[in-house]
């Protein structure tokens, strides 16, 4: 699993931390913020394969963690 910033920067996930996204919370109510929808199809938060897996669908987990700081 790899993250692909915006200018083609490439992270992988797997058993490393990453910063996806960041936003300012501007009410004290509950608010929603669309993290992938900067993303196109060639960046953001995918899965990549080598030529040593066999063909298949391949599938994976995503453990978000928030973290309120400046």
């Amino acid at each position: 699993m790899i993250f692909i910033d915006g200018s083609g920067n490439t992270n992988n996930l797997v058993n490393n931390e990453a910063e996806i996204s960041g936003a300012v919370k501007s009410q004290t109510s509950a608010q929603d913020y669309d993290i992938d929808s900067q993303w196109s199809t060639s960046d953001g938060i995918l899965l990549k394969r080598g030529s040593y897996e066999s063909a298949g669908i391949y599938t994976s987990t995503i453990t978000w963690n928030l973290q309120d700081s400046i």
